[in-house]
């Protein structure tokens, strides 16, 4: 049995190998037939002569191979001198293999965007690249990590960013208890002492129970006082004080009973302030229209006792004469009435005893008319 093969057009380079293999027309344009074992005998001698001169298992002696039969790209990586670690990178033409840099190496890409194995020290830093000092290559990094390894920070420092682009360190150099002050939209920060009224209460040496206020030019404390006494204000224009509560004062009570026995206290303090040594005084009055010679009760159960110290009289017609009592006692002096007015001193049988009338007697009349009298005295509020 035998198989014809077809005749296969070979016009170029590529495929003369691959004519001569299936069997190219013979001459004078007659396909050749051939047996079977003529046609596997002939496919496994152009095989061997086509493929390798070297060892096939690694694809070396790969370059006997006729030009077009792999992609240059495989042929590349198969005819290259590879190495344990190496890399394959495209240089534009073909894959070539980058050998093992030195320990401690990077890759970096070169000018040519070829691949390249660099040091980093020198490559990143003219300093010591373990810690970030010395002066960093600008290319490689972004300017703001540039910046902040080429400063020389001290401890406490703070990083602002600059108007000129850049990071750059506020130093730690301001005394102690300043702060950091705002100079306004893109302006540098500013360390600066507390002032205005911060910085008077800065200033300020202020213990547990002291009281702050304004003494018309800063702000000052008023140190704690002694158990017991109260804050006194002294008016417009003046300093409060801690004032002992003494008469006059102020009286706190703790309970009910201090209460109690703190308001008479405070009643005879108000009735000491204000009455001084005479007491406080008031006074009567009235008008008797037509007086005869008699009696008139002016006051009757009087509810307090009380001291008469002037009687007054006058009237718009004739005379009379006024005497005054209380009790039955007559005081000492008497009021001559008439058109003038008559203001008499009281100074004899005058202290009036609570609950007792108090009377006028008319005596001596000739036709007095409109007795008008006030009657002065002085009285201690109660207790």
């Amino acid at each position: 049995m035998s198989w014809e093969l077809e005749p296969l057009v070979a016009d170029n380079n590529a495929l003369s190998q691959v004519a001569e293999f299936f069997g190219a027309e013979g001459s004078g344009g007659t396909p050749k037939t051939y047996g079977r074992d003529s046609v596997w005998n002939y496919i496994q001698t152009k095989l061997a002569t086509i493929a390798l001169t070297g060892n096939a298992s690694n694809l070396t002696g790969i370059n006997n191979l006729p030009a077009g039969v792999l992609p240059v790209t495989l042929q590349d990586i198969a005819t290259a001198n590879w190495t344990q670690g190496s890399l394959a990178y495209y240089n534009g033409g073909h894959i070539t293999p980058l050998g093992l840099g030195t320990s401690g190496q990077v890759l970096q890409t070169g000018a040519t965007n070829n691949l390249q194995w660099v040091t980093l020290s020198a490559l990143a830093f003219s300093g010591n690249a373990a810690n970030l000092t010395g002066t960093l290559n600008t290319s490689l990094f972004p300017a703001a990590v540039q910046d902040l390894a080429n400063v020389t920070p001290g401890t406490g420092d703070l990083f602002y960013y600059g108007s000129g682009g850049h990071w750059l360190n506020l130093g730690m150099t301001a005394p102690s208890g300043q702060v950091l002050t705002s100079n306004g939209v893109h302006q540098v920060p500013t360390w600066q002492a507390i002032g205005g009224t911060l910085g008077q209460l800065a200033a300020l040496a202020l213990s547990q129970g002291d009281v702050l206020y304004f003494n018309g030019s800063t702000l000052t404390n008023l140190s704690a006082g002694t158990s017991g006494q109260y804050l006194m204000t002294q008016g417009p224009g003046q300093n409060p004080k801690w004032a002992p509560a003494t008469a006059g004062g102020l009286v706190i009570g703790n309970n009910l009973s201090e209460l109690t026995a703190t308001a008479g206290t405070a009643r005879a303090n108000i009735s000491a302030a204000n009455s001084k040594a005479n007491g406080q005084t008031d006074f009567i009055s009235g008008l008797i229209p037509t007086p005869t010679n008699q009696a008139y009760e002016l006051v009757v159960n009087i509810p307090f006792g009380c001291t008469i110290t002037k009687t007054s009289t006058i009237c718009t017609a004739g005379s009379c004469t006024a005497t005054w009592s209380s009790g039955g006692v007559n005081l000492g002096s008497t009021n001559s009435v008439s058109t003038t007015l008559a203001a008499i001193a009281q100074s004899t049988n005058n202290v009036i005893t609570s609950g007792n009338d108090i009377t006028v007697t008319i005596s001596a009349n000739s036709s007095c008319a409109n007795l008008s009298f006030t009657i002065a005295y002085t009285y201690q509020l109660a207790a």
